[in-house]
């Protein structure tokens, strides 16, 4: 490596005060630095992955494979519902200040509303600026943005979407609360009775740990519980994990034979064959769910 070269470096080790192992990528410029109450912001220019959106030094989204999250925690809810014949009309996201999971719920004309709650309108700016393919849907009539505590903004809440989308950072800084019990009651309480959440959980190889305690508390308030998994190359492990957690609705419908007949939508990365194959889990992953 030449010494003049500039590298990005993100330690994936599960333990964050340990630097076991990480990822990297050269740096073709630094076009932003910034911080707010809540985090630290860097945008790089890269010469494999595009624009790169970083926070507290850690990969938020890269323009190369950003699809694949925004992708996986939209339309494997969505498409659940729409397999129950129910049109999701409202829905709620949680995080997500670059509008990629905005983005992808806008394709879906049954969405009448999407409320965006973000605690710092310092990544709702860069990214307009700096990411506009993903952010491209933030001024959409349909959506509203909201600079604020989605932890308080959900004790508000009752009966009231669809969907909803927990789009955080990892479970440290501002988004610990967004992990606990008591949020995902709120969570609850704000879901119509077909109402389904998702949020991101993680890498399940570099933290098994991690997704047991998630599943032993979910489980405890929600009846129908699933993890699932996407490909992602920029995310620690290259293997990363959403839950989906329903009142009423099962994960596993997916797996019932009419279920690629009825689901035809397609999107760069997500269809009804990716769907399935998303809650196929390894053996001793569903032995710590189990």
């Amino acid at each position: 490596m030449n010494s003049s070269e500039l590298w990005f470096t993100e330690y994936n080790s599960f333990s964050l005060d340990e630097r076991t192992n990480g990822f990297c990528f050269k740096i073709k410029n630094h076009l932003a630095s910034d911080k707010s109450n809540f985090q630290t912001l860097d945008i790089y220019e890269t010469y494999e992955y595009g624009n790169v959106l970083v926070l507290d030094g850690v990969v938020m989204l890269t323009e190369k494979d950003e699809f694949v999250y925004h992708d996986m925690i939209t339309h494997v809810p969505y498409q659940l519902l729409n397999y129950n014949d129910i049109q999701a009309e409202n829905a709620l996201v949680i995080g997500g200040g670059d509008g990629g999971t905005v983005r992808e719920l806008l394709k879906y004309n049954s969405i009448k509303k999407i409320i965006l709650c973000e605690i710092d309108d310092m990544v709702v700016n860069y990214s307009r600026k700096y990411f506009p393919k993903v952010s491209c849907g933030l001024d959409d009539p349909r959506v509203e943005v909201i600079i604020g505590d989605g932890i308080e903004f959900m004790k508000k809440q009752n009966n009231k979407f669809d969907i909803i989308c927990i789009d955080s950072t990892d479970p440290i800084g501002p988004a610990v609360g967004l992990f606990n019990a008591e949020f995902y009651q709120n969570i609850y309480k704000a879901l119509k009775e077909h109402g389904i959440v998702t949020s991101q959980q993680e890498s399940y190889i570099s933290g098994p740990q991690f997704v047991e305690k998630m599943n032993q508390m979910l489980s405890k308030i929600y009846p129908n519980v699933k993890f699932y998994k996407a490909d992602i190359s920029t995310y620690p492990t290259g293997t990363w994990c959403f839950v989906l957690a329903s009142k009423k609705l099962n994960p596993l419908d997916c797996y019932r034979p009419d279920f690629t007949e009825k689901i035809n939508f397609e999107s760069k990365y997500y269809n009804s064959r990716i769907h399935q194959g998303a809650f196929a889990l390894p053996t001793y992953i569903n032995k710590i769910l189990s």
